[in-house]
């Protein structure tokens, strides 16, 4: 039982590494691309070459649609990840809480009765109701990014 109960906890802790890892890096290429590109496009617009502020825009808002797709993946990632490790988490027995106290924050209903009064306590400290952020957040910033980018082609052609 001493070996199994090593290579869960690995994995677990893999699972741990990798979504903290992907997370990283995803939000590292929005930030870099919404950056360079917003300049890019201003400074484009400023030189009055509308076409070049067209096909940019255009090709932003190409590249906001594939960054969009790419968080969808990251999230399917994490969430597999997540899941495996409620899993290994009922594998050792119940002594590990850590994802399923998550899952019962976003899931009340889901909470065993012998939890429920320590979540009942964390809801109240927490002051708030708490959700979940990741798709909400994801799906207004693509229709942000992309009414900007309208925005900015919109302003290239008529505004001089």
């Amino acid at each position: 039982m001493g070996d199994r109960r090593d290579i869960l906890l690995k994995e677990y802790e893999t699972c741990q590494s990798h979504t903290n890892s992907i997370g990283s890096q995803y939000w590292a290429i929005v930030g870099t691309f919404i950056g360079f590109t917003t300049a890019f496009l201003a400074v484009t617009a400023a030189l009055n070459r509308p076409w070049l502020t067209l096909g940019l825009g255009v090709a932003g808002i190409l590249i906001v649609y594939v960054l969009w797709r790419m968080l969808r993946r990251i999230d399917s990632i994490v969430f597999s990840n997540n899941f495996r490790m409620r899993e290994i988490e009922e594998m050792l027995d119940n002594i590990m809480l850590k994802n399923r106290s998550i899952r019962w924050l976003d899931e009340p209903t889901t909470t065993p009765q012998e939890h429920k009064e320590r979540m009942d306590k964390l809801r109240a400290e927490l002051n708030c109701r708490y959700e979940a952020p990741g798709q909400r957040i994801a799906c207004w910033l693509f229709a942000i990014v992309s009414l900007l980018w309208i925005f900015f082609i919109v302003a290239a052609f008529f505004i001089k």
